[in-house]
């Protein structure tokens, strides 16, 4: 079943308690985002969705594994992610921090092919300014609408914090 036609509702009743969302290279060609945006949408229309899928979700590009880019290096990919992120910008909040989907939409914001030097530099801003004027704004927005406490949240940031180190 493709992600156009599935439902939360139906998925948390059968049990599941972790969501991966597959994104087709066709659906990047065609910058088509109807069914990645089906689901992440659903993820946020209440509070039961917010509160089950916290942290339970990862989100992964399927049609590239020929390619010896990495996700992050290619243009379509990262078009695709930033306007797919101007629709939905609550990864802190629903991405695992085990998972590799949240590596690579991050990165997407971030300059390829620097050297290590310019990457911690220039990337190390880049990383700072989305997640404070971007990433943080919208995970806290939930973690409010979830009445998490002050400890969880903080517990949430530094596990993203961890993630990147």
């Amino acid at each position: 079943m493709d992600n156009k036609n599935l439902k939360i509702e139906e998925l948390i009743s059968t049990g599941i308690d972790y969501l991966n969302i597959t994104i087709s290279k066709e659906e990047v060609v065609r910058k088509d985002f109807t069914g990645p945006m089906n689901l992440l949408g659903q993820l946020t229309s209440n509070i039961t969705f917010i509160k089950y899928f916290r942290e339970r979700v990862d989100i992964s590009f399927d049609g590239y594994n020929q390619t010896a880019e990495e996700l992050w290096e290619i243009p379509e990919v990262r078009d695709y992610v930033v306007e797919l992120d101007s629709q939905f910008p609550y990864w802190l909040y629903f991405l695992s921090k085990n998972g590799g989907g949240l590596f690579v939409i991050i990165k997407c914001f971030l300059l390829p092919f620097l050297m290590p030097e310019a990457e911690k530099e220039i990337n190390g801003k880049r990383l700072q300014n989305y997640l404070e004027q971007r990433g943080f704004l919208a995970m806290n927005h939930l973690c409010e609408l979830a009445n998490l406490s002050e400890e969880e949240n903080i517990q949430m940031t530094n596990r993203v914090f961890t993630y990147f180190q």
